[in-house]
């Protein structure tokens, strides 16, 4: 009995080396290993990463920022536009000016919704009454405010007034004030809002000499803690 050998046979294997052609020549250069993927026909990047988007793209083909993390296994990755890779820093400062943002308003709203506080210390430039003054105010190391005061806990007259009498009392009362704080630097306690917008309320101090407690002694301001004011005088308003 004749004994036959049984064909080899060989385990099925990736596709052996494709020629590489020299274009437009038709003759052989040699050989190269191809894989079964890198032998189907490649598209732009563009084009696959639109296809992988449900065919979203940017203009002129460009790989929206993030499809760097989408590219495939071997597949070469587009280079990014500047502006794709600063997106990701002006991002975090954006978070970071927004916390500090945030930081600063709820300090300010806590301070707002306080009754009272101070010690502050202000400048005056120029009384207006007997009981208000305008006064740069230092809220800040080298930061001032100018506000209107009222000087808390007295009412001193009218000024603006057509009653003859009460016109003279506050124009009396002015001078005094004047003479006790213009261009001087007083302590400001117990700040709260005022009636008005942009005034507020506060205890007048200077060299530790309580303003409003001098006005009331020399019969220049009466005690006041809000309510209807009352005239000064009983004289007749005067013509105009």
């Amino acid at each position: 009995m004749s004994c036959r050998q049984a064909p080899t046979v060989r385990p099925a294997g990736p596709p052996g080396p494709v020629p590489l052609r020299s274009i437009g020549t038709g003759r052989k250069t040699g050989t190269a290993a191809v894989s079964p993927e890198s032998a189907a026909p490649s598209l732009p990047s563009g084009a696959r990463s639109a296809d992988r988007r449900g065919g979203e793209r940017d203009m002129e083909g460009e790989v929206p920022a993030g499809d760097e993390a989408k590219a495939e296994p071997g597949e070469a990755r587009p280079a990014q536009p500047a502006r794709h890779r600063e997106t990701w820093n002006e991002s975090m400062k954006k978070r970071l000016i927004s916390k500090e943002l945030i930081l600063l308003f709820t300090c300010l709203a806590t301070t707002a919704h306080a009754q009272e506080y101070g010690p502050y210390k202000a400048t005056v430039e120029k009384v207006i009454d007997g009981d208000t003054f305008t006064a740069s105010v230092k809220i800040w190391p080298g930061i001032e405010a100018k506000t209107r005061i009222r000087i808390r806990g007295i009412n001193a007259p009218e000024i603006h007034t057509s009653r003859k009498c009460e016109k003279q009392a506050g124009e009396n009362a002015r001078k005094r004030l004047e003479n006790l704080i213009q261009n001087k630097t007083v302590e400001l306690t117990r700040i709260k809002n005022g009636k008005y917008a942009g005034r507020v309320l506060a205890e007048v101090t200077w060299q530790g000499q309580n303003i409003a407690e001098i006005l009331l002694k020399e019969g220049l301001a009466r005690p006041y803690s809000g309510g209807k004011r009352q005239h000064w005088c009983e004289d007749e308003p005067t013509k105009p």
